[in-house]
């Protein structure tokens, strides 16, 4: 039996937001390529803000995508979870889960789920570094995903 795990509307609209701001950063990141490229062509010296500005969408862009999945909505069914991961789910075998803890968050409860790194990507290693918890990829299980309590039941229940 599958059991939905989504965030509320609000925090749906944040991501929304987020993922907006991305693709605002990779168009302007675009566009700041192009008017280098074409400066050089011209036999135009290029600007040093040209570099600070890649090197702030860049950054930008990466915050954006950190906080858009730092509250990935998940799945469970017999075999295992799916966590929303930019426009498709990761597959993670309930094998494959090493661990779940609390982390010392204090103004949200936060638990972080580590897992082989066969299951997550290299990028869901910054989770688990943000929370001090080491280099495993690791997804983060906040107190507002409703039904939260359920997931962390299910979760223990079956690491292995």
């Amino acid at each position: 039996m599958n059991t939905q795990y989504k965030y509320n509307k609000s925090m749906i609209a944040g991501k929304f937001m987020a993922k907006a701001f991305v693709f605002i950063m990779i168009a302007l990141t675009i566009y700041t390529i192009y008017i280098g490229i074409e400066a050089a062509f011209d036999g135009q010296e290029i600007p040093p803000e040209f570099f600070g500005s890649l090197i702030a969408f860049f950054v930008f862009g990466l915050f954006s995508f950190w906080f858009i999945y730092l509250w990935s909505n998940i799945e469970t069914n017999e075999e295992g979870l799916f966590v929303e991961f930019v426009w498709g789910k990761l597959f993670v075998p309930w094998d494959d889960i090493i661990t779940i803890k609390r982390t010392k968050q204090q103004i949200f409860k936060v638990w972080l789920m580590q897992t082989k790194n066969s299951s997550l990507t290299k990028f869901h290693i910054l989770y688990s570094i943000q929370y001090g918890f080491g280099l495993k990829p690791g997804i983060a299980i906040h107190a507002q995903l409703p039904k939260y309590n359920s997931l962390l039941k299910e979760i223990k229940k079956n690491i292995k």
